[in-house]
């Protein structure tokens, strides 16, 4: 009860006659927690929901769940379950945060919750900050978990708190004995199949070696960079302000005013405008490459989670651009390669599969149907998805596009994806994979002003 107490002094929240809406997973942090909640219920005026998912990922679920719905009949508390059913995936843990977290504001509607409460601990700030120097983050994301974030949407405003921040693991083992709350182990917490459990499992252990008080250097160091955080966001934000112009889900600013910025501030913009993707400081990192690219004109359904586009001066992001369907198609890609100094040595993201690469050279293999060499004297080329009306030139003549693919069989996912190359007049040089044009074959090529044009295999992680 002190901790509570505490907690809601500091912050300086009110908490008599609100509504806490708990996210109970019966583990021993939630459980500590609840127990806490109501021996302050106890004492104080406040009302209690719990929030249970169940995701049915073992076994062991269906017992918790039942658990938890009789023990809030014991207690008197509301409590309120969700089946979560997940089909394959390729991020569960992702996946499984987002629908716990619209359920979560799904009860805090239906029952006028005034704070959502979360049992994370100082040991899950600590793998928390572990986890995002390794995976890169903003300022703000180095600085780990706050203890309290205000939502405030369009129909629903409340308050994300998180009680038990500055207490270690350790500390909750020490309640949950003194108290003998009852726990159910999740037996996938020992299991290292997680980068945050094998920080848990084998690096923890290694860095407590160094210091007996970990958790709390950590939350030092998360509190100096929060505050510090708050400081440049208001720089950012004024910024983003004066310069960035929103459009229903599109995005758009300047290339040439975002160049004016040091590189810091250019990745703090980009993962404020795109913090409902957490990306990584790697992702941001390549955004910022294709910003400084001297393409024209460019394309992009970035890790098939937004649109992305250069044209000329303009940057534009389409967040509600979402490739991830049936077809998996590339759509309206387009990369215009205009001129040898631009573009030597260069990579372009296509998609998580493959890039385009432009490299200068001597010698070359005119059999190989993923790549194609050019005098850089005849740029620019395009490189772009299929058009209506487009055709090739073949030894027979010329052939619309659409046939030749269904003379190969093509299947409609792939002919979505397959990547045209044209010349300036918008003549077709050749199908990556599948043909070159007479026309390309015709080109005479000079000796040491050639470059070669391939597509590749996206091997960065």
């Amino acid at each position: 009860m002190d901790t509570l107490l505490r907690f809601f002094k500091k912050h300086n929240l009110e908490f008599i006659n609100k509504t806490f809406v708990l996210a109970v997973s019966t583990g021993i942090d939630s459980s500590v927690l609840l127990d806490m909640f109501i021996k302050f219920r106890n004492e104080f005026k406040i009302n209690i929901v719990i929030a249970h998912v169940n995701h049915h990922r073992r076994a062991q679920s269906e017992i918790e769940k039942d658990y938890i719905i009789n023990y809030a009949k014991e207690e008197n508390i509301k409590c309120v379950v969700k089946d979560l059913y997940f089909e394959k995936t390729n991020n569960f843990q992702e996946e499984a945060r987002k629908r716990r977290y619209m359920f979560f504001e799904e009860v805090i509607k239906e029952v006028n919750g005034d704070y959502l409460v979360l049992a994370h601990h100082a040991t899950d700030n600590t793998e928390t900050v572990l986890m995002r120097i390794l995976r890169g983050s903003s300022l703000k994301g180095y600085a780990g978990i706050n203890s309290y974030n205000s939502i405030n949407k369009n129909d629903l405003k409340y308050q994300i708190i998180r009680p038990l921040l500055e207490l270690s693991r350790s500390h909750i083992k020490k309640y949950q004995e003194e108290y003998n709350v009852r726990y159910f182990d999740d037996e996938s917490n020992f299991h290292n199949d997680y980068t945050r459990n094998r920080i848990r499992n084998k690096v923890l252990p290694v860095l407590s070696k160094e210091t007996s008080n970990l958790d709390q250097k950590i939350l030092e160091f998360s509190n100096t960079l929060y505050q510090a955080s708050l400081i440049i966001d208001n720089k950012r934000d004024e910024i983003i302000r004066n310069k960035v112009i929103f459009d229903g889900d599109l995005i758009k600013f300047s290339r040439s005013d975002f160049y004016k910025l040091d590189s810091f501030m250019q990745e703090e913009i980009l993962f404020e405008l795109l913090k409902c993707f957490q990306l990584s400081k790697a992702n941001i990192l390549e955004l910022i490459k294709l910003i400084y690219s001297k393409n024209k004109n460019y394309y992009i359904c970035f890790k098939n989670l937004f649109g992305f586009s250069l044209s000329y001066d303009l940057v534009t992001i389409n967040k509600n651009v979402n490739e991830k369907t049936e077809d998996n198609s590339l759509k309206d890609f387009s990369l215009i390669i205009d001129d040898f100094g631009k573009h030597i040595n260069e990579s372009y993201i296509v998609n998580d599969t493959f890039n385009i690469n432009v490299t200068k050279i001597e010698q070359f293999d005119i059999t190989n149907l993923y790549q194609m060499c050019y005098n850089i004297d005849d740029l620019p080329i395009t490189i772009r998805t299929r058009r209506d009306g487009d055709r090739i030139k073949l030894s027979n003549g010329y052939k619309k596009v659409n046939d030749l693919f269904i003379d190969l069989k093509i299947s409609k996912e792939e002919r979505n994806n397959k990547l045209l190359v044209v010349d300036k007049n918008n003549e077709i040089l050749m199908i990556f994979g599948l043909r070159k044009s007479e026309v390309l074959k015709s080109i005479k090529l000079k000796e040491e002003n050639i470059i070669k044009i391939s597509l590749e295999e996206n091997r960065r992680v």
